[in-house]
């Protein structure tokens, strides 16, 4: 324990006298990552991309068997289009009895009755309405869609295969930015929004970062603390996994 603290503060402060940072190691991660899973009792029809592939926001990844919701579709519309023309003609009768009542040729009870017939044509027509929109939605289900632009890290169901709800069909990540992760010296530590520089591929690729988030409590046994810098990756030259080393600091 001694060594390494004596190393460390050797480290930093050779950092402090020549304004480097030590080797540090820097591993890339996703900076979004997710399992998309199925919402409805379904069976997958068709994978639209394969592991490793690209694909833009909003982009279908996988195709469900839509017959039966389909049909659901239909009926909905259907029972909503009727409650419409129940609401229809509900309005044309009561406005006529009210025309009725105000010549003294009908009754005030029978214009309330009118009025109610209205009212609960128009309650049916909502909840028509409500099952055609939640028709609709399970119908969407049918189609796995994509929340952001990134690629497929791996498939997890056949295709022609049932599932259930609940359970993961496909794993995506975004790599147009990664997370680098790393862990440097108390001593070194910047505040969140600093740039950071580091080096991959032996130098080959050199990329630079802000710093998002710094971890709230140090490592006691090292003195470090973990940091995650948000790096651009418009070019895809970097890749999720990836070891590098931070560069010296400015």
């Amino acid at each position: 324990m001694k060594k390494i603290i004596l190393t460390l503060c050797v480290l930093c402060f050779a950092a402090a006298l020549f304004g480097e940072i030590p080797e540090i190691r820097v591993v890339l991660t996703p900076f979004r990552e997710a399992e998309l899973a199925a919402r409805i009792d379904c069976t997958v029809t068709k994978h639209a991309f394969r592991v490793g592939e690209r694909f833009k926001a909003g982009d279908v990844l996988i195709k469900m068997d839509d017959t039966r919701l389909k049909i659901d579709v239909l009926r909905a519309q259907a029972k909503a289009a009727e409650a419409a023309v129940m609401v229809k003609f509900a309005q044309q009768r009561f406005e006529a009895q009210k025309e009725l009542f105000e010549e003294k040729f009908q009754s005030k009870l029978e214009l309330e009755r009118q009025r109610t017939e209205l009212e609960s044509a128009l309650a049916r027509k909502q909840i028509a309405d409500a099952d055609f929109s939640d028709a609709k939605v399970l119908f969407s289900y049918c189609r796995i869609t994509a929340p952001y632009a990134g690629r497929i890290e791996k498939i997890l169901c056949r295709e022609y295969e049932s599932v259930r709800i609940g359970q993961p069909l496909v794993k995506i990540i975004d790599d147009s930015q990664l997370l680098a992760v790393t862990n440097i010296p108390l001593a070194l530590r910047k505040p969140v929004g600093a740039t950071m520089k580091m080096r991959f591929n032996n130098g080959k690729i050199t990329a630079s970062g802000k710093i998002l988030e710094i971890s709230p409590q140090a490592d006691s046994r090292s003195g470090t603390i973990e940091v995650k810098v948000l790096v651009p990756n418009p070019k895809r030259q970097l890749t999720a996994g990836m070891v590098g080393f931070l560069e010296a600091s400015e």
